[in-house]
């Protein structure tokens, strides 16, 4: 009986020894710098399909690992290892060819981003930003695939600029509005009137009115007045309003009272109000302008 349990304690500490032994040559350290190397590769871009099967081998190794049973943790670790060459290696080569191309170009922005002012130079800067971020951080196939969109898009806006200034001379002055609604169905009959006053300066003045009857139970009687910047991108005008008053604001109501229907008054006061948060904000192409609008 003794020599039984001799026997069978002997063979426990034996496999317990064997499965120590097994995954001793796989430290957590290795298995550490390993994901280590994975997470720098998928930071600098390189597709995650290179690199999911060195991630499913970390994986059986720590299972392996901890619970015994399937492939050796060493044989795991070295197939993860030559992926993980592979991969480097991929990037090594690709890096060597790209880098040179995205340098070319990034060194062609600055250049063209000096012929561009207003909008067209705001939308340069936050797209050269975004592909020197790519370039920060060595991600070296994300940035020549932007750069190559940033050079097509600098192109356009180049365009867009000349396009611009041909129109920023012709869109000075004032453009007027006025459109006039007869409904009998529901007995409208309502004028609006809108102008728009552009300065050279690059400032513009916004005048809104209505006065009439807008349906069956309400009149309208009201005048707003804005004011702001405007900018041009290529032929589309971007209004920035900055502030707003309101001249006037008179609405009649249809009520009953006693049986009898009749208007009610209601006269809100005017304010002169701050608008930020570019909540005001507005845009018109010029080609609309000419068709809607008469200029003064």
């Amino acid at each position: 009986m003794k020599l039984t349990r001799k026997i069978f304690l002997t063979l426990v500490i034996s496999i317990i020894l064997g499965s120590l032994f097994i995954g001793c040559g796989v430290t957590t350290k290795k298995l550490n710098d390993a994901e280590k190397r994975i997470n720098t590769l998928t930071q600098n871009g390189m597709p995650d399909s290179l690199l999911t099967d060195a991630r499913v081998l970390l994986v059986q190794i720590k299972t392996s690992k901890q619970y015994g049973g399937g492939a050796s943790p060493q044989k795991l670790y070295d197939s993860a290892m030559t992926i993980l060459s592979n991969a480097e290696m991929t990037y090594v080569n690709s890096t060597q060819k790209t880098k040179p191309v995205v340098e070319a170009l990034r060194n062609t922005f600055d250049a063209k981003k000096q012929s561009l002012t207003g909008a067209q130079l705001q939308e340069a800067e936050r797209l050269i930003k975004d592909a020197d971020s790519c370039i920060k951080m060595n991600k070296w196939p994300e940035a020549k695939m932007k750069c190559e969109m940033i050079d097509t898009a600098l192109n356009a806006l180049i365009k867009d600029e000349r396009t611009a200034a041909e129109i920023k001379a012709k869109l000075t002055g004032t453009w007027l509005e006025t459109v006039k609604t007869k409904n009998k169905q529901e007995k409208a009959d309502f004028v609006e009137k809108k102008s728009f006053t552009f300065s050279p300066d690059g400032k513009v003045d916004i005048v809104e009115e209505r006065t009439g009857q807008t349906n069956e139970a309400l009149k309208e009687d009201w005048k707003f007045q804005s004011g702001g910047t405007y900018s041009l991108k290529g032929d589309t005008v971007l209004v920035a309003v900055t502030k707003e008053k309101c001249l006037k604001q008179v609405y009649m109501h249809l009520a009953v009272k006693n049986g009898k229907s009749g208007w009610v008054k209601k006269e809100k006061p005017g304010y002169d109000s701050t608008i930020t948060g570019g909540k005001k904000d507005r845009f018109l192409t010029f080609s609309y302008l000419k068709e809607n609008f008469k200029k003064r």
